[in-house]
């Protein structure tokens, strides 16, 4: 409003520029002081009509403008707890059902009770034919006769067959006793055989004392290193034999190394002999050493023989006492024809027992009729005649809740409930079961039980639970909270200038919901602030950008 008064104070201070122009800027022209008076009046006048005209339009049309912009209603997010209400429909059922059973293949002759009919124990549900039931009893103990004879065969034949097994057992004992006798006598003597063997091989010299002992036993080896050592004593006493003249001396000196010349011949003599003897020893001794080894290794081999047959002969002997020792082949015909004695004379015992009631299926306790199986003139089976309450357990309500509802309630939490037409409210009853739903995907079956005097069976009811949750620092109606899809937003109402004056524009803030009921949600606090004016409803639909105004009150 300060801009457009503005504005209008230079419009008019140009107007006035433009009358006085028109006015005095041609003075040759317009003398009279009458006429430029009245014209100058004109002038104005006409001006003030035009910005009046221009004033209203301009009024007119911003009201016009206001007017189509949507109109919204803001709030500040604000503290508060919020409170989750998990509602639910459910009916009273049975807390323990109880099946009606009877011997099967009894004809059934009359259906007694109805199904919602309340009976006390003891009380006739089911009525069977007894002539059927007679002739059912004849049967059965046909049946165990034939049985008892079967099984008195039985036994006799397994008595005859145990005497014919101990017979082969000590047989095939004795065997295995002998076999085992014989392997250990043959296995001695390959023993000793080896042990003698070894002995010898361990006699035998090594390579160095064969190659003493034959040198000491070689003739001609022993005559050559004689010949060296006579030689060696000549040359000792020349050496010490005394000399008197040159000539004498000159003569021992040559004796002296004629000794020395034989000397060395015979050592290359004995060298030589000694290096052919010891090639031959070599090979002897080899050769020799080879066959006290071959003799070892024979025995040893021979050993293993023995004790491989040793291991054929116990294992065919131990095979024996095996098939022997082994259980016959399993025949469980005796056992099962005592089963089946037993279990003939157990039909046999119920059939009399329900004769002795009549023919008479009597109530086990005292409850309610809640489906009924029996169908007159067929034969009972292995299923139920009937299902039954037991009045003495009471009663339970059921109820489903959803997924989402499913994390505001624990097993222990207290409910309200109302049931029957009369809508009996019950406070304060601790939910005892939560579990999933066999029928329905994400659906929870809540269940607690009640006592008969809170509501019959069949009744319907409502559930009603209510959680605080914490204090939230920032909370706004569930209404100004929108999605696109991927991000939940809201949109701000915040003050923008134009030329036309001050304006409301709707801003986008993207903000993540941390927890939220039926009506609020709670904001994280990094989003928006406590200040922020959060457009919570809206005369028409409006998106990020669009100019709004404020709704009044």
């Amino acid at each position: 409003m300060a801009i457009n008064a503005y504005w209008s104070e230079i419009m008019k201070e140009k107007i006035k520029e433009f009358g006085r122009f028109l006015t005095y800027g041609r003075s040759g022209e317009i003398e009279d002081e009458k006429i430029r008076g009245s014209f100058q009046r004109k002038v104005l006048k006409a001006v003030f009509w035009f910005f009046l005209i221009f004033f209203i339009c301009g009024l007119i049309s911003r009201g016009m403008y206001g007017a189509m912009l949507p109109r919204v209603g803001v709030e500040s997010p604000r503290k508060m707890s919020l409170t989750h209400r998990v509602e639910a429909e459910g009916n009273v059922v049975e807390n323990k059902r109880a099946a009606v059973l009877a011997k099967e293949g009894i004809r059934i002759e009359a259906v007694l009770v109805k199904q919602g009919q309340s009976v006390s124990k003891d009380e006739p549900l089911v009525q069977l034919d007894l002539n059927d039931l007679e002739s059912l009893i004849e049967d059965k103990e046909i049946e165990i006769e034939k049985i008892r004879i079967q099984i008195k065969a039985m036994e006799k034949n397994q008595m005859l067959a145990a005497g014919e097994k101990a017979v082969n057992q000590k047989r095939a004992n004795e065997d295995y006793e002998n076999t085992r006798q014989k392997s250990d006598i043959n296995l001695g003597k390959v023993q000793d055989k080896i042990n003698e063997a070894k002995a010898e091989r361990d006699r035998f010299p090594s390579w160095k004392e064969y190659v003493a002992q034959a040198r000491e036993q070689d003739g001609e080896y022993q005559t050559l290193l004689k010949s060296i050592e006579e030689k060696k004593q000549q040359l000792e006493e020349i050496k010490s034999k005394e000399t008197a003249s040159e000539e004498e001396k000159e003569e021992k000196k040559k004796e002296i190394e004629q000794l020395k010349l034989e000397i060395e011949e015979a050592r290359q003599a004995l060298a030589g002999y000694k290096e052919s003897l010891t090639a031959s020893l070599k090979q002897e001794w080899e050769r020799k050493k080879e066959e006290l080894e071959q003799n070892v290794s024979s025995w040893e081999n021979e050993n293993r023989q023995a004790s491989l047959q040793k291991e054929e002969d116990m294992r065919m002997a131990g095979r024996a006492v095996e098939d022997a020792n082994r259980e016959a082949a399993a025949d469980s015909s005796l056992e099962l024809a005592r089963l089946e004695k037993r279990e003939l004379e157990k039909q046999l015992e119920a059939y009399k027992k329900v004769k002795e009631q009549g023919g008479k299926i009597l109530a086990p306790m005292e409850g309610d009729i809640v489906e009924i199986h029996a169908i007159e003139g067929e034969r009972t089976g292995d299923n139920a005649l009937l299902h039954m309450t037991d009045k003495e357990e009471g009663y339970r309500f059921r109820a489903e809740i959803t997924k989402k509802d499913r994390k505001y309630m624990n097993i222990g939490d207290l409910v309200e409930v109302k049931i029957g037409k009369d809508e009996k409210v019950l406070s304060d009853i601790p939910v005892e079961t939560i579990e999933e739903s066999e029928e329905q995907e994400d659906m929870y079956v809540v269940s607690f039980p009640i006592t008969k005097d809170m509501g019959r069976l069949g009744d319907s009811g409502a559930m009603k639970l209510s959680v605080e949750k914490g204090e939230k620092s920032l909370c706004v109606p569930l209404s100004a909270v929108h999605s696109d899809g991927m991000k939940n937003y809201v949109l701000l109402a915040t003050t923008n200038w134009t030329i036309l004056g001050e304006e409301l524009k709707a801003v986008r803030r993207d903000v993540t919901i941390l927890d939220k009921n039926e009506s609020t949600a709670a904001i994280d606090s990094g989003a928006i602030t406590e200040e922020d004016r959060i457009i919570v409803s809206a005369t028409k639909h409006i998106k990020e950008g669009d100019t709004v105004r404020l709704l009044e009150n």
